[in-house]
C-alpha cells in the first residue's frame, strides 16, 4: 500500500509544480502586458503633447487666441495695437453705413470709440471697402481648427471662409455665435491703427475659433 501510496504523492506533487509555475507565468505575463501598455500609452500622450505647454496646454492657439485684450507689437520701433481677442457679444448697426460695429468682451478697459459700460471693445467690421480711407478690401473672416492640433502652427489650422457683405446672414450667425473667441486683426495704416470718425479700430481680419 505504502509502495503505491509513494508514487502518487510524488506525481501529485509535480503535477502541483507545474501548476503553480503556469499561474506564476501566467501572472507574470499579465502584469508585464500591463506594464508595457502604461509605457506605450505614456509615450503616446508625450508625442501628443510634443511641444505644448504643462497638462497639454495648446500653447499655439492660448498664445494667439485666448489672451484677451489688446495685442501690442513693435511696428517700425513703436508699440501698437495690431489685434484684440475676446469673446464675441453681438454686433451694433452704424448708421448710414453698411458696416457694423463688432462687440467683444475683452476682459480689460477701453480702447478708442469703445463702449463705456464694461470691458468691451467696438471693432468696425467692414462690409463695402472704402479705397479713399485705405479700406481696399472688405473685413475677412478664417476660422481656426482647433480639435487634434496641438503643436501646429496656426497658419496651418487657418481656413478661409469668405468676405463680409459677400456672406450670407445664416453663414455669418453659423460662424460666430455668441461667446465664440475672436481675434480681431486691425488694419493698420502709416504704421498705425486706422479708426474711424468715431474712434473705433477697422478690422482688416476675424479669426473666429472653430469650437471654443
Amino acid at each position: 500500500m505504502k509502495r503505491k501510496l509513494l508514487p502518487a504523492l510524488v506525481l501529485g506533487g509535480v503535477l502541483g509544480l507545474l501548476a503553480f509555475g503556469v499561474w506564476w507565468w501566467g501572472v507574470r505575463e499579465e502584469r508585464f502586458s500591463a506594464q508595457r501598455a502604461g509605457e506605450i500609452k505614456n509615450e503616446k500622450l508625450k508625442i501628443e503633447n510634443e511641444g505644448d505647454g504643462e497638462d497639454g496646454v495648446d500653447v499655439q492657439l492660448s498664445s494667439y487666441l485666448l489672451t484677451p485684450g489688446p495685442v501690442r507689437r513693435k511696428v517700425e520701433g513703436k508699440e501698437i495695437v495690431t489685434s484684440i481677442n475676446g469673446r464675441f457679444v453681438g454686433w451694433e448697426e452704424i448708421k448710414g453705413s453698411e458696416d457694423r460695429y463688432l462687440i467683444l468682451d475683452a476682459g480689460e478697459g477701453q480702447v478708442g470709440g469703445n463702449r463705456s459700460d464694461g470691458p468691451y471693445f467696438k471693432v468696425r467690421v467692414v462690409f463695402v471697402p472704402e479705397p479713399d480711407k485705405g479700406i481696399k478690401d472688405a473685413t475677412q473672416l478664417s476660422v481656426i481648427a482647433t480639435s487634434g492640433m496641438k503643436g501646429r502652427s496656426i497658419s496651418s489650422r487657418l481656413r478661409e471662409v469668405g468676405y463680409f457683405g459677400q456672406l450670407p446672414e445664416e453663414r455669418l450667425n453659423f460662424f460666430l455665435p455668441k461667446g465664440v473667441w475672436l481675434k480681431a486683426i486691425l488694419y493698420l495704416k502709416d504704421n498705425s491703427p486706422l479708426m474711424d470718425d468715431k474712434g473705433s479700430y477697422y478690422a482688416l481680419a476675424i479669426s473666429a475659433s472653430e469650437t471654443l
